[in-house]
């Protein structure tokens, strides 16, 4: 066994669990009564039992067989969860959380005892009447039976979970036909002290089947997919191997017994007899038996219907397979290459055609290269929609998150997730979730207001933030929008004085919505006190900074009264981009087409300075002129020609002119990342290299725009 891969799994298994908990928790605080809610956190909580106890991990064990127990009493109607022991259950999941981060070592030094005393807290009540008569009975109810009603103290837990009594293990071996062995009573103790009910099926073989072993690997195989295959007697390699016609099966399941009727419908079995295993434990009774009994093929369980409806069962599941994100990079990096060997592969037909003109081999080579274009881009858009990921793994962190928050600042908010099927390359996915959470911890604290003003000013008390996501062309856009009191220019523009942001004479010679962006300055705040959430000048700038660094924008509209949109546009992959590239003197640059707003050949006469800044005027539009060869030092190669061509590149409203010397094609680029010190620029993010070997430096427009305007 690959011990390390069956650690990753366990991972990922139990990091999806410990979601759907979360989740499933903040789902239960608002329908206390869907018992759909309550079915699935209780199976996530067994799940994660489960997972731990096979490795060995005692406290997450412990920790969730506690808050399985309580679970369990949700689910049976007992208990209802008040606000505070939601919070109190959240610190628990904390709590498990900060174990799964101790998973890789195996060194558990997270203290459980907090937690465990949280969950005796909610469990009080329920404890005090289980320990006014601690009889044997209840005991053995409370740590055998499937539906755990009693509700024990964690050492009383863990004293029961130890083995099955020695009566008990008879009357199992009196319904079985033979003692359980260590690793059948392992499976039995696992299943009775979960979320299971077990039963015992007494299976016949029709006399007439043609391969009996084929039928009971078909009845075991249904068992195993509705649940937990306990003991089979005679035990699963006789029933592969013999031909056995009659034989008995003790196993466990979530199913009812009308669903296990539905589901063990199997070709050549004349008759399965179902049996609850606590009637015949505790009771001596048989109750709640069911006989599957199979009929001839021309009657209604051989007719079609029912076949088709097997068959949709099967097509519904999603297929996924599992692959380590190294292997996406590594398959990225080649088509990459791939892209890259294309463009040389076109670049040298071009020689061809150019020496020997355009022949009949000539034309058939170019034809070959455009079969070969067509298959590379579907390559290179398969392996691409690989590491696409929805945006919803991020987005499901936040509810958690905006209801911590507005507990902390008395505030009521809902938080809407739209558009959580939207999907982006995983490596902007992983870097989106620090700037996200910085603009919706301003949400809370800055734009929501407190219930007692949203009174005031005839709005729900209830504040709500809408976090949404949608695709628009090339790129992705996320916002983040509240219904908050909005953003005040005047304020925003005497504190920015007042902090030295921006001087008095600059403030008043800027536009609305350019005061409005100083939120996103460093060391800008509004926050009159410094709290958990705010007000030390951190955050915003951090957002404009990391978002920049994935390529993209970041832009503000706010209306006073009314709330706030931040607003960020993404590239969709950071991997390979269409770009133009361009030539200074001998140097090429390419320029991210997403940038681009328009290329114009612009007159010298058409130049005017301006406090020593050169300018051009374009659709009565003033738009500052940067010679490219003037940014990167390499000379001053286009000062005396009456015409050259310009690139007018942007992010939001602001707006730069790069003067070039020429022009060349658009290509798609991969993007090969450079340290900072290589370049000795800022305005480089990155190089290419083209089909015919040389290398294009890749134009940071975001930097560019920050420095020059």
């Amino acid at each position: 066994m690959d011990l390390e891969l069956d650690l990753n799994d366990f991972i990922v298994e139990v990091e999806e669990q410990l979601r759907n908990l979360n989740d499933g928790l903040l789902d239960l605080e608002k329908n206390t009564g869907d018992t759909d809610i309550i079915n699935d956190i209780f199976r996530s909580a067994h799940t994660i039992k489960g997972a731990a106890g096979m490795f060995g991990f005692e406290k997450m064990m412990k920790l969730t067989h506690s808050m399985e127990s309580i679970f369990d009493q949700i689910r049976e109607g007992k208990m209802t969860l008040t606000s505070n022991q939601v919070d109190s259950l959240f610190s628990v999941l904390d709590t498990l959380n900060l174990l799964m981060e101790e998973v890789p070592t195996g060194q558990f030094n997270t203290d459980t005892t907090e937690a465990h005393q949280l969950l005796a807290e909610i469990n009080s009540g329920e404890a005090q009447v289980a320990k006014a008569s601690p009889t044997k009975e209840t005991k053995k109810k409370s740590a055998k039976k499937s539906s755990n009603k009693g509700v024990a103290e964690e050492a009383d837990v863990v004293e029961d979970e130890g083995s099955v009594g020695t009566g008990e293990q008879k009357k199992i071996a009196g319904v079985l036909g033979r003692q359980m062995t260590p690793e059948e009573l392992q499976a039995y103790e696992f299943a009775a002290d979960g979320a299971y009910s077990l039963y015992i099926a007494d299976v016949k073989v029709q006399d007439v089947a043609a391969m009996p072993s084929i039928a009971s690997f078909m009845v075991l195989s249904k068992i195993k997919e509705s649940g937990i295959l306990v003991a089979a007697e005679p035990n699963e390699k006789i029933l592969n191997d013999e031909e056995v016609l009659e034989f008995k099966v003790l196993f466990a399941t979530t199913d009812s017994i009308e669903v296990l009727e539905k589901e063990m419908i199997v070709p050549d079995i004349e008759k399965i007899e179902i049996t609850s295993l606590n009637s015949v434990l505790f009771t001596g009774e048989v109750k709640e038996a069911k006989i599957v009994e199979f009929v001839e093929e021309d009657t209604v369980v051989g007719s079609k219907e029912v076949n088709n409806l097997k068959i949709k069962d099967h097509n519904d599941k999603t297929q996924t397979v599992r692959v380590d994100s190294y292997k996406l990079d590594h398959m990225l990096n080649m088509a990459g290459e791939l892209v890259i060997s294309r463009a040389g592969v076109i670049q040298t037909a071009l020689d061809i055609e150019k020496a020997i003109g355009r022949t009949k081999e000539v034309a058939k080579l170019k034809d070959t290269i455009g079969q070969l274009m067509r298959i590379t881009t579907q390559i290179q858009e398969g392996i691409m929609q690989l590491r696409m990921m929805p945006i919803a793994g991020v987005f499901n962190k936040y509810p958690r998150v905006i209801r911590d928050l507005s507990r902390k600042v008395n505030k009521e908010i809902d938080l809407v997730l739209e558009g959580k099927e939207t999907e982006l390359d995983k490596s902007v996915v992983e870097q989106i979730t620090d700037p996200l959470m910085h603009i919706l911890r301003n949400a809370v604290d800055h734009g929501i207001e407190s219930p007692e003003d949203r009174k005031k000013a005839g709005k729900p008390l209830k504040g709500t933030v809408y976090l949404r996501a949608y695709h628009r062309g090339s790129s992705i856009i996320i916002e983040v929008e509240d219904d908050g009191k909005g953003i005040n220019p005047e304020i925003i523009k005497k504190k920015a004085i007042e902090k030295g942001v921006i001087t008095e004479a600059a403030g008043n010679s800027m536009s609305e919505k350019e005061i409005i962006e100083l939120v996103l300055a460093p060391g800008f705040s509004t926050a009159e006190t410094v709290s958990d959430l705010s007000g030390r000048g951190v955050g915003m700038d951090v957002v404009k900074r990391n978002i920049e660094g994935l390529r993209g924008i970041v832009e503000i509209y706010s209306e006073v009264g009314k709330g706030s949109v931040f607003s960020i546009k993404l590239p969709l992959t950071l991997a390979i981009i269409p770009a133009l590239l361009t030539f200074v003197h001998k140097t090429l640059y390419a320029v991210p087409l997403v940038n681009i707003i328009e290329i114009l050949d612009i007159k010298k006469s058409q130049i005017n300075r301006v406090i020593d800044e050169e300018t051009i005027r374009v659709r009565d539009q003033i738009i500052r002129l940067i010679r490219m060869d003037e940014i990167f030092g390499i000379g001053r190669f286009n000062r005396e020609k009456d015409v050259f061509q310009v690139v007018i590149v942007g992010i939001g409203d602001k707006q730069l002119a790069l003067g070039v010397d020429g022009l060349l094609d658009e290509q798609d680029i991969v993007v090969k990342s450079l340290d900072k010190g290589l370049t000795g620029s800022i305005s480089i993010s990155g190089a290419t290299i083209l089909g015919n070997g040389k290398i294009a430096l890749i134009a940071d427009i975001a930097s560019m725009i920050e420095e020059y305007i």
